[in-house]
């Protein structure tokens, strides 16, 4: 019975720095047999980089045993060998998987190999690595063929200029090609007469992405609870958040853009992208709203709470991935020249310097 094992890197807190000038740039060399698979590197990323990079290794059988062994670099000058961040280690025993089993968690980074590998008690020294990973058996991957879609690591989003590529280390470290930009085909007005004619594939802007794409019967969609103009649904058992009825253009934009956002107080983080009625469809990881009771005064962990909603709602409007799905709000400078969310309910400051964000209900 042949399986797949689906890994996703998201992201990394607490890392090491390895970096003494400069900034530190992140990315992962994966390592599972004799096989090798990088991400793109983080500019800037720092000690908490987001990468949301996808990768498919494939197995024989539902009883195979592995290693998964992640190194963590820092991406230098073409003229300067990489340094390494950390190390984590994953041992792989499918026989204690399901199918369509999905897991997440934070797993520790050591700063040695040989630790990540056989921790005998030691403490993890080098932060730690956000990992999801996902088990299909064959018959599984038979009633849903659009899931094995990806064969290598994303490639770099055709309307993005690709990064540079680090130059690793280690011999197992594969530079990226960039790849060859082109422009994206006009959306289409007609209406498939079947979801084949809407096959992802057929659109080369999408082609890149299919690490992301997540078959329409593999969600369910729930109408009675919306959030800010986006509806509610469910992965399995992870609750997500939708916004539907989008072009190919779109799609491609929020795809794209995406990936080149800082990690930091991102609000709502991609999940993948679909087809809903005819329609492409985006699905995002859903993220707990602040709640504030108007009585309390506002401490000073709520409002570093909301100055990381004031920057995640920022980074979210430039890159169009919400356009048309959050209500107006307002951000101001404070006296240090740093913006900050207005804290509702109380009357918003009179100061020049209030900025509206123009976010408008559909």
């Amino acid at each position: 019975m042949a399986v797949e094992l689906h890994v996703t890197l998201i992201e990394a807190r607490g890392l090491a720095r390895a970096q003494l000038f400069g900034t530190q740039d992140p990315y992962c060399i994966l390592t599972l047999g004799t096989r090798s698979e990088r991400t793109e590197y983080h500019d800037n990323g720092g000690a908490a980089p987001f990468w949301n990079a996808p990768f498919v290794f494939s197995f024989k059988t539902h009883t195979d045993k592995a290693v998964l062994d992640i190194d963590i670099r820092n991406a230098n000058a073409a003229f300067l060998p990489d340094n390494s961040i950390g190390f984590v280690s994953i041992r792989i025993d499918l026989a204690l998987w399901r199918d369509r089993e999905l897991r997440q968690e934070w797993l520790p980074v050591y700063r040695k190999q040989a630790k990540a590998r056989t921790p005998n008690g030691a403490k993890p020294d080098g932060g730690e690595l956000n990992v999801r990973m996902e088990v299909l058996y064959d018959t599984t991957l038979a009633s849903q063929p659009s899931v094995v879609v990806l064969t290598k690591p994303v490639a770099k989003p055709m309307l993005v200029s690709p990064p540079k590529s680090p130059v690793a280390a280690s011999p197992t470290s594969r530079p990226m090609t960039p790849s060859r930009v082109v422009p994206p085909p006009s959306p289409s007005n007609a209406v498939p007469s079947s979801p084949s004619h809407s096959d992802y594939r057929q659109h080369d802007c999408l082609k890149p992405f299919g690490g992301y794409w997540i078959p329409p019967e593999r969600w369910t969609l729930d109408r009675s609870h919306t959030a800010n103009a986006l509806l509610v649904g469910n992965v399995g058992k992870e609750s997500v958040l939708l916004q539907l009825a989008l072009s190919v253009v779109d799609v491609t934009s929020i795809l794209s853009t995406y990936a080149t956002l800082p990690k930091d107080h991102m609000l709502l983080r991609l999940r993948g992208f679909s087809l809903h009625e005819h329609a492409w469809c985006v699905l995002y990881e859903h993220a707990v709203p602040l709640t504030h009771v108007a009585a309390e005064p506002w401490s000073r962990a709520t409002t570093a709470v909301a100055m990381d909603i004031a920057s995640a709602m920022t980074q979210l409007h430039l890159a169009k991935v919400i356009h048309g799905g959050i209500r107006h709000t307002a951000v101001f400078k404070d006296d240090n020249d740093r913006y900050r969310l207005h804290g509702f309910p109380s009357a918003r400051p009179t100061t020049g310097d209030a900025v509206d964000l123009p976010w408008y209900n559909i």
